[in-house]
């Protein structure tokens, strides 16, 4: 790596801490004109970096620059071999993970864009990603548990952790992807699945997650549906850092935890809900999930169970 990746990663994981040039030379194994060297180049770059004699070098609380070093100053110690790719923009982080993965060689990945011109939701949606307002990633993983209906949920699960963790919100999740605050949604995800060809067995799964972190402004008939998270004191390294975190701990831990989790934050258990199925519009009581995160509905005709799709909540529960 070179000097200045160095030092920011040193000035993250001591983010809002003096750290003296010195101390920061000797670590670095450089000398104290490199450290002001790149200090200045990283002031250059946008981070809010300050310099007081006597005393040293301070990255600001508020700076708020995605970056490779940033991320890795925050996730867990067991995904320090982890590929981290942080992008200008992209058309889709899922799209580019799909053409490196040959690159990756079965390592764990974290693909991040600043902005995305195609972001990509469930049965062909675009999820909107203008930049730097938002998180637009994907996780890239060897996971030990299918199907990617679990995936999906350990990934709502995480994002809801993380909002937990880093804001005052309590989000919830309306199956199977979304994750909402009120009646409003913060998070999309989009899990695609690699097959081994030979073995027919999950070789890598891309888990695309959008969140929405300081949005204002939506497009007509998207702001009635969207809204922001607005986190006050974390930065998009830590929400970054964190949700992957939780959804590598979520994945490795099994499924009864996924399943747990995932059925406390359901916003849709006991509420009438509407979908599609063979063609036809069926209408119904969302009572559970199953042990692979399918959900159970009661209608008057029996119990359908739904494997995939989407649904609809309807305005009983809407307007309350």
């Amino acid at each position: 790596m070179s000097v200045k990746n160095d030092l920011l990663y040193a000035l993250e994981k001591n983010k809002g801490k003096e750290i003296s040039g010195q101390a920061l030379a000797d670590k670095l194994g450089v000398t104290r004109a490199a450290i002001w060297k790149a200090v200045k180049a990283l002031q250059e770059d946008g981070y809010l970096i300050s310099a007081t004699r006597n005393k040293g070098y301070r990255l600001e609380k508020t700076s708020d620059i995605i970056s490779e070093q940033g991320i890795r100053s925050y996730i867990d110690d067991s995904m320090k071999d982890w590929e981290i790719i942080v992008l200008q923009t992209v058309d889709s982080t899922n799209t580019y993970a799909k053409s490196i993965l040959g690159k990756l060689s079965g390592k764990s990945a974290i693909i991040i864009a600043l902005c995305q011109t195609a972001g990509k939701g469930r049965h062909g949606h675009s999820f909107y990603s203008p930049k730097d307002t938002g998180i637009y990633m994907s996780v890239v993983i060897r996971p030990d548990i299918s199907p990617s209906t679990l995936i999906t949920a350990a990934a709502a699960v995480a994002v809801c952790l993380t909002c937990e963790e880093l804001t005052e919100s309590r989000p919830q999740i309306k199956w199977v992807n979304d994750v909402f605050l009120g009646n409003k949604k913060i998070c999309g995800i989009l899990t695609e699945g690699i097959i081994d060809f030979e073995t027919q067995n999950l070789d890598n799964a891309i888990v695309g997650i959008g969140v929405n972190l300081s949005t204002n402004d939506f497009p007509d008939g998207v702001d009635s549906v969207a809204c922001s998270v607005f986190p006050k004191n974390a930065t998009k390294n830590m929400f970054i850092a964190k949700i992957a975190s939780n959804l590598q701990r979520l994945v490795s831990t099994g499924k009864e935890e996924i399943i747990s989790e995932y059925r406390r934050r359901l916003m849709v258990l006991g509420k009438s809900v509407s979908y599609t199925m063979n063609g036809e519009t069926h209408t119904g009581i969302a009572k559970d999930i199953n042990e692979i995160g399918n959900l159970i509905v009661e209608t008057d005709f029996g119990t359908d169970v739904l494997t995939a799709g989407e649904i609809s909540l309807n305005k009983d529960f809407l307007n309350k």
